[in-house]
């Protein structure tokens, strides 16, 4: 199941991990992990990767992932050192694609930059909200984005305007045309740093008392249908808050996430996703789709 051809390839850069170490569901069994720390890395890596024609994905923080408990056969590719910085210019933002939200957001706040609160408390990667086009009470990156740059399979380069990434709800381009998002620049809006640290807190509370942040899960289940009620509201009337399969289980706080109880397994999640997608559209006719990320799609 592992990839021992990228250890062969990368000997200084790749680690054989369990990527439950990786993911905030805690599940995940061992995995080739790519660690570039410069953009000629990164290249050199994509470049391997598509001649050798190796199934990959991008790993941050784990916050919107399920990974085979069994191990993937894949390579992820985990960004590090200046790819986790960031600096401030003014009203703009340069970032690596592996800089940490909360940073960010702190950061904005205390420099009294408006525009980052709603990320207060996603424990994701600035790369991999550019990639989900991540969002909360009312805004998103959409509005943020002014720049972005990645690497592409075969080593290709890219530099693609905000218009470019085309966002829309929860998607980007990346999502049809996968890179390995490097460096992203943001323009936000003068504010008050106090004020803004205020928003930060009522931001964090809202999630302390909705959401299950103390025990494993990644975020929102599924995303909200085009025309219809928010998921979690679906989940619970068609009375799957609570129902667990194995080890996971839908959260008794809010049921568009799964916990992971203690001793979940990637087969327990997919189990319970399966039977939350036949049960809502069995008795509404909506059709729930994932916004977690499956490696290697759930086989």
């Amino acid at each position: 199941m592992i990839n021992t051809a990228a250890m062969i390839a990368f000997p200084d850069r790749c680690r054989i991990v369990p990527l439950s170490r990786f993911t905030t569901w805690r599940i995940g069994g061992p995995c080739a992990v790519l660690f570039p720390c410069d953009v000629g890395e990164l290249s050199a890596m994509m470049e391997w990767i598509a001649r050798e024609n190796v199934p990959w994905s991008m790993l941050g923080r784990g916050s919107n992932l399920l990974a085979p408990s069994r191990g993937w056969d894949g390579v992820a590719v985990s960004l590090q050192g200046p790819f986790k910085g960031f600096e401030i210019q003014g009203r703009e933002i340069h970032a690596g694609g592996g800089a940490a939200l909360p940073t960010l957001v702190g950061a904005c706040c205390s420099t009294g930059l408006s525009g980052m609160v709603f990320a207060a408390g996603i424990p994701g990667t600035l790369g991999g909200a550019v990639f989900m086009n991540a969002g909360a009470y009312g805004g998103d990156m959409s509005g943020l984005v002014v720049g972005v740059q990645a690497v592409f399979p075969g080593g290709e380069i890219g530099c693609l305007s905000g218009e470019e990434c085309r966002f829309a709800y929860r998607y980007s381009i990346f999502q049809d045309r996968p890179g390995a998002i490097y460096r992203v620049t943001l323009r936000l809006a003068p504010g008050n740093r106090e004020e803004l640290r205020r928003e930060a807190r009522e931001v964090l509370e809202k999630r302390r008392n909705n959401f299950p942040v103390r025990v494993p899960n990644a975020g929102s289940v599924f995303r909200r249908p085009d025309d219809g009620p928010p998921p979690g509201r679906l989940l619970e009337e068609c009375g799957l808050k609570g129902r667990s399969v194995g080890g996971a289980r839908f959260s008794p706080v809010h049921a568009n996430f799964i916990e992971n109880t203690g001793c979940a397994d990637s087969d327990d999640v997919l189990a319970l996703i399966r039977l939350a997608k036949e049960v809502v559209l069995d008795r509404t006719g909506i059709l729930l789709r994932e916004e977690v990320r499956v490696l290697g799609g759930g086989e």
